[in-house]
C-alpha cells in the first residue's frame, strides 16, 4: 500500500534578527485563482492562473525589502504562467517537493524511476483510465487527461510515452479517482505517495515518488541556506499544504483554505480572490 499522506510536524528553524525572512507560496488557491466563469481554453489551462497585479507587486516589494520568496507547489515549472515566472523568486519547490532550486542551483530532483513510470503507464492503459503525467519540462496525457489541467500530447502505451518524453522525466501523475484506487492494489504503489484528492473537490487522485512533499522541499532550501535565514512563512489553501505550514515558523491559511489547514495555521489571510496574499504580507510586516 502506498503511503497516503500529509507529512508530520517538524520543529521549525528558530528565527534570527537581522537575517532575511523567507516565504513559501502555494500557487492555485493561494497566489492565484482561475476565473470559474471564463470559457475553458485547453491550451491556456496548461498553466496556473497569473496572480493579480496587487499580489505581484507585494511579492516584488517583499523581495526588494531584502527577504526571500519561493514558489512551493505541486505543479511543475512548465505549468507556471509567465506572470508567475517573471516574479523575483529566490528559488522554487515544484512537483510537490520532487524538484527544488535555490537560484540557478538544483538542490533536489527526485522523479519517478523508469520502472515506476512504466508501471504507472501500463496500469492506466490497462484500466482504460484518464491521467496526466507531469514533469518540469514535459507533460503527456492518457485517455481524456485531466480537462481542468489542460490538453497535452497523448500517449496510448509505454512506447508512446517514452517517445513523447525523449529523455525528460516525470515527477507526478494525476488520475481519475477510480484508476487511482486501482493502482493502490498494484506492486508499484509500495514506492509511491498517494494523495486521494486531499483538500479538493475534483474527481482525481495524485501519485508522486514516496518521500516527496512540500516539507522535504523546504528542508532542502533551508539546508542550503545553512542558517542564513530568519523567520519562515508558508502560505497555502489546501490540506496538501499542511507539510509546508508545519515546517515553517508561521503558517498562513488563505481565507478560502480548508478547515484542516486553518486549524493548524497561525494566521488567516484574506480570500485569494481579494488578493489575500498582498494583505497578509503587509500585515506580517514583510514589505519593509
Amino acid at each position: 500500500m502506498a503511503a497516503t499522506g500529509i507529512g508530520g510536524p517538524a520543529a521549525p528553524v528558530a528565527s534570527q534578527e537581522g537575517l532575511p525572512k523567507a516565504a513559501f507560496f502555494d500557487l492555485d488557491g493561494t497566489l492565484s485563482a482561475f476565473d470559474a466563469s471564463a470559457p475553458i481554453d485547453p491550451v491556456a489551462m496548461r498553466c496556473c492562473a497569473p496572480p493579480t497585479e496587487e499580489v505581484a507587486q507585494a511579492v516584488r516589494k517583499m523581495v526588494a525589502a531584502g527577504n526571500l520568496a519561493f514558489v512551493c507547489t505541486g505543479r511543475a515549472r512548465c505549468n507556471l504562467h509567465p506572470g508567475v515566472l517573471e516574479l523575483p523568486w529566490s528559488g522554487m519547490v515544484t512537483l510537490y517537493g520532487g524538484h527544488v532550486t535555490l537560484g540557478d542551483e538544483v538542490l533536489r530532483d527526485v522523479p519517478f524511476t523508469q520502472a515506476q513510470l512504466e508501471a504507472l503507464v501500463g496500469a492506466v492503459a490497462a484500466a482504460d483510465g484518464d491521467a496526466l503525467f507531469v514533469g518540469d519540462e514535459r507533460c503527456f496525457q492518457m485517455g481524456g487527461g485531466v480537462p481542468l489541467l489542460g490538453s497535452w500530447p497523448e500517449a496510448r502505451d509505454v512506447g508512446d510515452a517514452m517517445r513523447l518524453l525523449d529523455g525528460a522525466t516525470i515527477g507526478k501523475v494525476f488520475l481519475d479517482f477510480a484508476t487511482g484506487e486501482l493502482i493502490q492494489a498494484a506492486p508499484v504503489a509500495e514506492s509511491l505517495l498517494y494523495m486521494p484528492g486531499l483538500g479538493h473537490s475534483e474527481p482525481w487522485s495524485e501519485y508522486c515518488p514516496a518521500g516527496n512533499d512540500k516539507m522535504v522541499g523546504i528542508e532542502a532550501v533551508l539546508s542550503a541556506l545553512d542558517g542564513h535565514v530568519g523567520t519562515t512563512y508558508g502560505f497555502g489553501d489546501s490540506d496538501l499544504d499542511l507539510p509546508m505550514i508545519r515546517r515553517c515558523d508561521v503558517g498562513v491559511a488563505m481565507g478560502n483554505a480548508s478547515d484542516g489547514l486553518k486549524a493548524e495555521a497561525s494566521f488567516v489571510a484574506g480570500d485569494v480572490r481579494s488578493s489575500g496574499v498582498a494583505g497578509a504580507l503587509a500585515d506580517l510586516g514583510l514589505l519593509g
